[in-house]
């Protein structure tokens, strides 16, 4: 990946913090924006490129998904947070 200067797609959001639950079809009251907010400066400090891809979901609410380069990756396989799925 390094070597070829590749990005790495992680198809969602990465989240540095668990978000609060609440209800799929409750209202959003702005929630969403709270939640990016919160994303931003928990990934903030890492090393690397990270791309930010915002769209509206179908309950037209803001979310990102993100991208990434190689010295990115590193440092998130390295944070408490990331987890993989086995």
């Amino acid at each position: 990946m390094d070597r070829f200067g590749a990005l790495m797609d992680f198809c969602e959001a990465l989240i540095p913090a668990p978000p609060a639950r609440r209800a799929y079809l409750e209202p959003d009251a702005g929630q969403s924006e709270v939640l990016l907010a919160s994303i931003d400066a928990g990934i903030r400090g890492l090393p690397g490129t990270l791309y930010r891809l915002r769209y509206q979901t179908a309950r037209e609410t803001p979310w990102v998904q993100h991208i990434g380069d190689a010295e990115f990756l590193a440092a998130w396989l390295e944070h408490p947070r990331f987890r993989m799925i086995k």
